[in-house]
Protein backbone atom coordinates (compact mmCIF):
# COMPACT_ATOMS: atom_id res chain seq x y z
CA UNK A 1 0.00 0.00 0.00
CA UNK A 2 2.92 2.74 0.90
CA UNK A 3 5.11 1.71 -2.23
CA UNK A 4 1.65 2.21 -4.21
CA UNK A 5 1.38 5.39 -2.99
CA UNK A 6 4.38 6.73 -3.12
CA UNK A 7 4.91 5.34 -7.13
CA UNK A 8 1.37 6.81 -8.08
CA UNK A 9 2.62 10.49 -6.31
CA UNK A 10 6.13 10.53 -7.77
CA UNK A 11 4.17 9.56 -11.28
CA UNK A 12 2.09 12.93 -10.25
CA UNK A 13 4.80 14.51 -10.07
CA UNK A 14 6.47 13.63 -12.97
CA UNK A 15 3.23 14.72 -15.49
CA UNK A 16 2.83 17.71 -13.85
CA UNK A 17 6.72 19.28 -14.15
CA UNK A 18 6.12 18.34 -17.57
CA UNK A 19 2.67 20.03 -18.13
CA UNK A 20 4.64 23.16 -16.62
CA UNK A 21 2.82 23.14 -13.16
CA UNK A 22 4.99 25.15 -10.52
CA UNK A 23 5.83 23.73 -7.40
CA UNK A 24 6.06 25.32 -4.34
CA UNK A 25 5.29 28.28 -2.39
CA UNK A 26 5.09 31.53 -4.81
CA UNK A 27 7.79 34.42 -3.91
CA UNK A 28 6.59 37.13 -2.41
CA UNK A 29 7.24 40.48 -4.44
CA UNK A 30 6.70 42.77 -2.09
CA UNK A 31 9.12 41.23 1.08
CA UNK A 32 11.62 41.18 -2.23
CA UNK A 33 11.12 44.71 -3.23
CA UNK A 34 12.29 45.80 0.20
CA UNK A 35 15.41 43.54 0.82
CA UNK A 36 16.59 45.07 -2.88
CA UNK A 37 16.20 47.88 -1.73
CA UNK A 38 17.57 47.56 1.73
CA UNK A 39 20.65 45.82 -0.01
CA UNK A 40 21.01 49.13 -2.56
CA UNK A 41 21.20 50.89 0.44
CA UNK A 42 24.35 49.12 1.70
CA UNK A 43 22.46 46.79 4.61
CA UNK A 44 24.00 43.56 5.32
CA UNK A 45 22.03 39.96 4.84
CA UNK A 46 22.33 39.87 8.71
CA UNK A 47 20.71 43.13 9.19
CA UNK A 48 18.05 43.01 6.54
CA UNK A 49 16.89 39.42 7.88
CA UNK A 50 16.68 40.86 11.03
CA UNK A 51 14.81 43.86 10.15
CA UNK A 52 12.63 42.54 7.86
CA UNK A 53 12.48 39.69 10.08
CA UNK A 54 12.44 36.55 7.69
CA UNK A 55 15.60 34.25 7.38
CA UNK A 56 18.81 35.01 5.49
CA UNK A 57 18.04 32.25 2.99
CA UNK A 58 15.22 34.28 1.94
CA UNK A 59 17.09 37.44 1.30
CA UNK A 60 19.73 35.56 -0.40
CA UNK A 61 17.24 34.24 -2.82
CA UNK A 62 15.82 37.43 -3.64
CA UNK A 63 19.33 38.85 -4.26
CA UNK A 64 20.36 35.85 -6.14
CA UNK A 65 17.04 36.33 -8.38
CA UNK A 66 17.65 40.23 -9.10
CA UNK A 67 20.94 39.51 -10.46
CA UNK A 68 19.56 36.73 -12.58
Amino acid sequence: DYQTRRRRQAEGIVKAKAGGVVMGRPSDPKLHASIRRLRCDGESIRNISRILRCSTTTVQKAIKTESA
